[in-house]
């Protein structure tokens, strides 16, 4: 069973988190099938997608990478008794190393067993008592090994390892933006951002740019199953790709221009103002406010 988490959603209203969730669920199938897991099932409880698919923890890396997903991690289903969690968790943390810190994290969508944090201290004492020799720790704030227990309706979910998604909204929840891609990485970190906030990029590639498909394809690996809209475009100047991008919006329905100036870029006097003079369309810089070191931090975490 392969188990998603998910959080942003879950904070908007009822109609707009149904909306949402159900573009998750489509995306997720989409990264699976692009795996070779085409008609997995795919269900979902208060915060959490369960997967059901052929291939199990290979398909972690590709679900990682979907907008939306905070974690995903590949569980084990045992009987809903305490004896069966607890040799679980015995067998979860096997592969701690000597003197590791650890956690248990349960949750629950139904009211089974005792409360949860009173079954996660049982956990832990039972990995305690599995592993004396391991020495381990108990950290709950910053531990170096999680156990995850999820208690379902008929079943709980074991797990001891999961791997960090980029979070945010689900891609395409929030309509579509065109993104300029006229250098390298800024602009399509700036893409990706914006995609966490629901945004789906529509690219436009300057032909003066000889890099502009070699990014786009860095990004497009954000987007597993789906398929990012490319158009090119011989403007050139700041001013002149702004225009060429509201053009491609109205014909691609897009609502707002994306672009990865740096406030270097654009602190001018007056520069921004005449950038965006009489433009249709808002144009997004997610990374105008960021220092060097910011910069760095999000181009490492998204890979570019």
């Amino acid at each position: 069973m392969l188990v998603l988490k998910y959080s942003e959603p879950t904070l908007k209203a009822r109609h707009a988190r149904a909306r949402m969730e159900g573009v998750l669920v489509s995306n997720v199938k989409s990264a699976l099938a692009s795996a070779g897991a085409e008609g997995a099932r795919v269900s979902k409880e208060s915060g959490v997608l369960f997967a059901e698919a052929e291939g199990g923890e290979r398909l972690l890396p590709v679900l990682r990478r979907v907008f939306g997903v905070d974690k995903a991690f590949s569980a084990r289903e045992v009987p809903l008794r305490e004896e069966e969690i607890f040799s679980e968790c015995v067998k979860s943390a096997a592969g701690f190393p000597e003197g590791a810190s650890f956690a248990v994290r349960v949750r629950r969508a139904w009211k089974h067993l005792r409360p949860s944090q009173e079954l996660a201290a049982a956990c832990g004492s039972a990995i305690f008592l599995g592993h004396p020799e391991k020495k381990l720790r108990v950290d709950l704030s910053s531990p170096e090994r999680e156990v995850f227990v999820e208690l379902r309706k008929d079943v709980a979910l074991v797990s001891s390892g999961s791997l960090d998604g980029p979070g945010g909204l689900p891609a395409g929840s929030e309509g579509k933006a065109v993104c300029v891609i006229d250098s390298k990485r800024n602009p399509v970190l700036a893409a990706w951002m914006m995609a966490k906030r629901g945004m789906l990029p529509v690219l436009l590639l300057p032909t003066r740019f000889k890099g502009a498909k070699s990014e786009a394809e860095k990004l497009a690996e954000w987007f597993p199953g789906m398929r990012l809209e490319t158009h090119e475009t011989g403007a050139s100047g700041r001013r002149e790709l702004l225009l060429a991008a509201c053009s491609l919006a109205g014909v691609t329905g897009a609502a707002a221009i994306v672009t990865g100036d740096l406030f270097g870029d654009v602190s001018k006097n007056g520069e921004l103002r005449a950038l965006d003079e009489g433009l249709p369309l808002p144009v997004f810089r997610p990374l105008v406010g960021f220092g060097r070191e910011m910069l760095g931090a999000y181009l490492e975490r998204a890979g570019f």
